[in-house]
């Protein structure tokens, strides 16, 4: 069965540019401003910045990954990569952990055989964060 929502249902955008299933049933769909976690109930929006009807930076979603702690791992365009855990609490990762200023973090991997290690894609290499750095793969 499928199912179309958009804003009017409670969705915090009508594009949704990633999608990640966290649970049988529970979805976290990524959009070009933040985030919508839907339960099959209803939905819950989390914009990354701002007050409602403030200006809300640019930065599209483009890969989201869980990891085995059932944290949700995402990189967004513009901004880096993120780690959000169940309590919906988020964590942004950046130059103080490593990052090069002005990379663009295309993709994110969870290696789920070696301890859940972050891998990530970007515009100058493969990284991976180790101990809350990041490092260029070598």
């Amino acid at each position: 069965m499928f199912s179309n929502f958009q804003m009017i249902h409670g969705l915090l955008e009508d594009e949704v540019t990633a999608v990640l299933e966290v649970e049988p049933g529970k979805f976290v769909l990524g959009h070009n401003r933040g985030l919508t976690f839907g339960d099959g109930k209803q939905f819950q929006e989390m914009p990354f910045w701002g007050k409602p009807g403030a200006e809300i930076p640019f930065s599209r979603v483009l890969d989201m990954k869980a990891d085995s702690k059932q944290n949700t791992w995402l990189t967004a365009e513009r901004v880096g990569l993120a780690r959000i855990n169940k309590q919906k609490q988020i964590k942004w990762y950046g130059k103080t952990n490593g990052l090069p200023d002005h990379i663009m973090i295309t993709s994110v991997w969870i290696d789920h055989r070696d301890n859940d290690n972050v891998w990530v894609g970007t515009s100058q290499g493969i990284f991976f964060l180790a101990a809350n750095k990041i490092s260029l793969f070598q």
